[in-house]
């Protein structure tokens, strides 16, 4: 791979129209600040962002703002690490059981540089985001286990010393994890919500 740290790159894809009123844009600033992806290494973006002209905005923000689609697809929003990166590190940490260090001596070795609190913030957003993907496709998952005819719902609740419970909602003949939760004691106020959100969904 070719070496792209401290490299400075322009962002700058000037959109057509405002999203929302399809009205003209103007410039509202340039911002750099470094990123890192595992596609082309750490570099630092300049990228200039764009504002609605008449001043639109959607109900939770100030402005409605125009990022490079380019980068927004690579990078979250107020990020630096790219999700190619926070995939990485949660397949790493979640399928292949790998630590901390471990998974930054990978990345260390294939140019992006992470300190290990960072790649722990990483893991929990990776996981926040599965969380999120799951339950977008939950109809699809519920489809799959009708046709099944139904399904044994597995739960299994494993205490670990001083740092609580964690309790695991299962579809048996598929394996398929419905639910993960940490809950403070095994006790059916705990438990019960917990399994009825699964049964909503």
């Amino acid at each position: 791979m070719v070496a792209t740290v401290g490299a400075r790159v322009e962002v700058n894809e000037h959109p057509a129209e405002c999203s929302l009123c399809g009205g003209p844009l103007r410039v509202q600033k340039t911002f750099e600040h470094n990123v890192s992806t595992i596609e082309h290494g750490e570099f630092r973006a300049n990228e200039t962002i764009y504002v609605c002209k008449s001043g639109c905005r959607p109900p939770d923000r100030i402005h409605a703002i125009h990022r490079s689609a380019a980068l927004a697809s690579r990078v979250p929003p107020r990020k630096t690490v790219g999700y190619d990166v926070m995939v990485r590190v949660g397949l790493a940490r979640f399928v292949d059981y790998r630590q901390r260090d471990e998974i930054r001596a990978s990345l260390e070795a294939e140019g992006v540089s992470l300190s290990t609190g960072t790649i722990s913030g990483l893991a929990r957003t990776f996981l926040t985001y599965l969380e999120r993907l799951h339950l977008a496709r939950a109809d699809r998952l519920r489809t799959a286990l009708e046709a099944d005819g139904g399904w044994p719902l597995h739960v299994d609740a494993t205490g670990e010393q001083g740092r609580g419970t964690l309790l695991i909602a299962l579809a048996g003949w598929r394996r398929w994890v419905l639910g993960a939760w940490k809950i403070p004691t095994e006790r059916a106020d705990a438990i019960l919500p917990r399994l009825l959100s699964v049964a909503r969904i």
